[in-house]
């Protein structure tokens, strides 16, 4: 099975849904309108022999600020990156603040061969890693040509 990563419906809109018709892939799936902020996170999404790999940045965050969730096929990545409020500390005036803090989420549709009891997520170095691990394949069925016998005639 193909790993393709589908995009956002401003992609989607202007160059089709590449991954039509291919079954059920691993891929990001469109948010309801209003459920999604400005901050976005990226990742990647690598497909291994043995495993799915989600690798997400995130930096400046803990794993407390970070929720990794599966239900109905589809892993939801989300969060919030809180405020550090410096105005009004004694003495504290802040001129500029350029950095955003808000709500993300990345949902994500599992494939079929995906291993939904064995996901494991780590946070290391503002960079989280979603394992998603394959189901042991079982003996595939060998194409197998099937004799035609004649049948009596009427």
């Amino acid at each position: 099975m193909a790993l393709s990563l589908m995009t956002d419906p401003f992609f989607d809109q202007l160059f089709g849904d590449m991954s039509r018709g291919r079954g059920r892939e691993l891929g990001t799936l469109a948010a309801p309108a209003g459920a999604l902020s400005s901050l976005h996170i990226n990742c990647d999404v690598v497909e291994r022999p043995d495993r799915y790999s989600i690798i997400a940045d995130a930096p400046g965050m803990s794993g407390d600020d970070i929720q990794v969730e599966l239900q109905d096929g589809t892993l939801k990545v989300s969060g919030e990156k809180s405020r550090q409020h410096e105005e009004g500390k004694q003495g504290h005036k802040v001129w500029r603040q350029e950095r955003s803090f808000q709500k993300f989420q990345r949902c994500f549709s599992l494939p079929e061969d995906a291993n939904p009891d064995a996901i494991n997520a780590k946070l290391e170095h503002g960079v989280l890693t979603v394992e998603v691990p394959k189901l042991a394949q079982t003996n595939k069925a060998q194409p197998k040509r099937i004799k035609i016998t004649q049948g009596a005639s009427q």
